[in-house]
């Protein structure tokens, strides 16, 4: 399973910033980022470099492996990417008002995604269970149950 001190592993500063720099080149926000862009490929490039899910998500060899790693996929990750993969098709369309539609939910996914890994931590740090933990304890039940069905 994957450790507690990874969830919502895409809930970062480098995809904070890149979602950042799209919201102003798309004219949805003055917000401060390392990027600036000019242009749709420029835009293409940054969704492709830095808002990538580095094979842990589309790629089926990667899914995978880390399924046998590391276990299934966390809460609203595949729809997190889902969402950036129709982003990159919007940017790459030319369309930029679908596009800048595609900059918002992305936006609206990754702080919903972030407000949830705070809850969290913010719960184990008080003493709540370790929900990674938890999981896995159901994953061996099931499993067990299973074998019995079996």
């Amino acid at each position: 399973m994957i450790e507690s001190g990874s969830p919502f592993w895409w809930i970062n500063w480098f995809y904070d910033n890149a979602i950042k720099a799209l919201e102003n080149f798309y004219g949805i926000s003055t917000s401060r980022s390392s990027h600036t862009l000019s242009s749709n490929a420029e835009a293409v490039n940054l969704v492709q470099n830095d808002l990538s899910d580095h094979g842990r998500v589309g790629s089926k060899v990667m899914q995978s492996v880390r399924k046998d790693l590391l276990g299934d996929t966390l809460p609203g990750e595949v729809e997190f990417f889902e969402r950036v993969q129709t982003l990159l098709y919007a940017i790459r369309s030319g369309n930029r008002e679908a596009a800048g539609l595609m900059v918002q939910s992305v936006r609206k996914h990754f702080d919903s995604d972030e407000k949830l890994r705070d809850a969290n931590w913010e719960f184990e740090d008080n003493g709540g269970e370790n929900r990674t933990q938890l999981m896995a304890e159901a994953d061996d039940f099931e499993q067990q149950a299973k074998l019995l069905l079996a």
